[in-house]
This record gives structure tokens, C-alpha cells and sequence, in this order.
């Protein structure tokens, strides 16, 4: 309802431009798309007429145009392209090829074997450190969602070794996909579903983890080994000023382990602090909960709300149900496919 209650908004706001630009009619054009903009005009002193106009009306109705994006100039193609997209054209690393070389071949009566449709000037490292780098220079981008998409397609299928094999280490892959979504919470849920498959391609062996009981001796276990990297999302959550969607979406990361007693576990949740993630954390250690989202003192306590019955616990356990690589029906990606 959100986006529908917005454009109404917005429609009303395109006709109370129009109203005001009377003077310049047929003198100027405007594509709106959503809260975008983009105002073509004959003149310089128009286009900067125009644009007062339109700060002066969303201003009246408590919307305010983004200082850091708006711009002006006179080159019609590059200045109506944003400027991250431009940067991107710049220092892309994939060549995605246009040609259908199945068709081509047939009509050329040559026999070809399998061409990629992408190729990549850079290794798998140096690809997500360009994308930091596009992440640093224009944070919560738009097209960073596409590009993480695009690093993900290429190394969906790669296995430890893979990695391996190019000289690559998962452990520094996962650390700089880390610190793109950490910084960026329009990519949470892409870019934590990016941090779920790069956890996957850990390799399988299990290694010493530290665990310490309360009477002070070392207890070693043995665990995954991405678990030494998972401890560090126990440790980010005790930043106060943690992006608390990311915590929601960190916590599907390990949400199947949660039910367990382990070192791992009990440090997690001791520095959960978003209020679904200790709800879920309660259901699913106890299946019940103490933890309520509403004030509901006021309602008689057999008349409250019984939130495990929001938690379905066995379809967590179950594999088949819930992946530890999070599917693409788990966040939505409809409004960025087409870019």
C-alpha cells in the first residue's frame, strides 16, 4: 500500500507542477518514475525555473529533494544518467555477450561448441573489491543491488576447490561482502543472501573452537568451520548502532542452529537485541516466550497473543523446507531485474 499511497501523492504533485508552468508550456518535458526525475528544458534558466518550482511545491507538502543526487547540465545523454550507473559502465568486470551463438552457428553451418554468455576481466577477489569500491562511492545505490546479483550468478556454482584453484580465499570474500552489506542497508536482504552462499562453500572439515564453561577451564569442541566466521556477527551485533533489519536477516543465516546448546549459540544470542530476533531466539529454544512486540498488559492474559503459533518451528529443522542458502523467493528483486 505503501508504493500505492506514494504515487497518489506524487500524481497530485505532477498536476500542481504543471499548474505552475503555465508560462513555459511546450517549453520544457518531465519524466517522473516514482521519486525520480528528469527535466529536459530549452534553456538553462528554465530547467532551473522549473526545478524551483518543484522544490517549492514538494517543500509545501514535507517532501525535499535529495541534495547529494539532484544535478544539472547540458550534455542530454550523460547528464540524464545517474552517476553511480556511469561510474559502473566505467568498471564493470563482466562482458556480457549479446550474440545467440546456437542461432549463429546454425545459420553459419559451423559447428561450435558451448560459449558463456559473460565473461570477466577480473579474478572473483578483484570483482567484489571493484564493488566495494562502487559501494564506498555511491552507498545504497541502486545498482548495487544489481551488481551484487551478478557476483552472486558467478560464483553460485563454485565449490571449495574452485575457489581454491584461482588462488581465491572464501574467508577474505566473505569479510568484504560483510562490510559492503554491513554499510549499505538497501542490499541487506540481496547481500545477506550473498553471505549465506559464500558460507556454503566453507570447506566441509571441522576445526578447534574454543568454548569456555563457568567454571573457567577450556572446553574445546570441534564445529564447521564457518562458525569462526559466524561468531563474528555476535560480536557485530553488540555495536549499538547496528543496522537492525541486517540482525533480522543475519539471524536466517544461523536460525537452524539456534535450537542448540553450544558456545556458539548462547554468545549469539546474548547479544541479540532486536526485538524479533529475541522473540524468534525464545520460540525456538523454548517454544514459548515472555517477549511481547505490543504492550499488552492492559489485555487479560488468556486473551493475549501466543507468538509461537508465528514461528513455525519443524519447518525450520526440516532441510527440505529451509536451505541454509537463502532462495530467491525470500526477498524481492522484481523492481531491479530489469535495470
Amino acid at each position: 500500500m505503501s508504493d500505492f499511497l506514494a504515487e497518489l501523492l506524487m500524481r497530485y504533485l505532477d498536476v500542481l507542477l504543471v499548474e505552475k508552468l503555465k508560462d513555459i508550456e511546450g517549453r520544457y518535458h518531465i519524466l517522473r518514475y516514482r521519486d525520480d526525475y528528469r527535466i529536459f528544458a530549452h534553456t538553462v534558466e528554465e530547467q532551473k525555473f522549473i526545478k524551483n518550482q518543484l522544490t517549492e511545491i514538494l517543500h509545501h507538502h514535507k517532501v525535499t529533494l535529495n541534495s547529494l543526487k539532484n544535478k544539472s547540465g547540458t550534455n542530454v545523454i550523460i547528464d540524464s544518467i545517474k552517476e553511480d550507473k556511469l561510474y559502473w559502465v566505467e568498471h564493470d568486470s563482466v562482458i556480457k555477450t549479446t550474440v545467440d551463438w546456437k542461432a549463429y552457428c546454425k545459420n553459419q553451418n559451423v559447428k561450435h561448441g558451448y560459449l558463456p554468455k559473460r565473461h570477466y576481466k577480473a579474478t572473483v577477489q578483484k570483482h567484489l573489491l571493484l564493488i566495494k569500491m562502487f559501494a564506498d562511492a555511491y552507498p545504497n545505490s541502486g545498482q548495487l543491488i544489481k551488481v551484487l546479483k551478478e557476483f552472486e550468478e558467478r560464483t553460485i556454482h563454485f565449490n571449495y576447490n574452485d575457489f581454491i584453484g584461482t588462488g581465491t580465499d572464501v574467508s577474505v570474500l566473505w569479510a568484504i561482502a560483510f562490510n559492503i552489506v554491513e554499510s549499505n542497508p538497501k542490499v541487506t536482504d540481496v547481500g545477506t543472501k550473498l553471505l549465506s552462499i559464500l558460507l556454503c562453500k566453507f570447506k566441509e572439515d571441522e576445526c578447534e573452537y574454543l568454548s569456555y564453561p563457568s567454571d573457567g577451564e577450556r572446553d574445546k569442541g570441534t564445529y564447521p568451520e564457518f562458525f569462526s566466521f559466524l561468531d563474528v556477527i555476535a560480536d557485530k551485533l553488540a555495536n549499538p548502532g547496528n543496522n537492525r533489519y541486517f540482525e533480522i536477516w543475519l539471524q536466517r543465516l544461523v536460525v537452524k542452529m539456534l535450537d542448540g546448546n553450544n558456545d556458539f549459540t548462547n554468545h549469539y544470542m546474548s547479544w541479540s537485541k532486536e526485538g524479533l530476533v529475541r522473540l524468534t531466539n525464545d520460540i525456538l529454544r523454548q517454544e514459548q516466550t515472555d517477549i511481547s512486540r505490543f504492550d499488552e498488559t492492559w489485555i487479560a492474559p488468556e486473551s493475549r497473543i501466543d507468538w509461537s503459533k508465528f514461528i513455525d518451528v519443524e519447518k525450520i529443522k526440516n532441510i527440505k523446507n529451509m536451505n541454509t542458502i537463502i532462495g530467491d523467493s525470500e526477498i524481492r528483486l522484481d523492481l531491479y531485474e530489469s535495470m
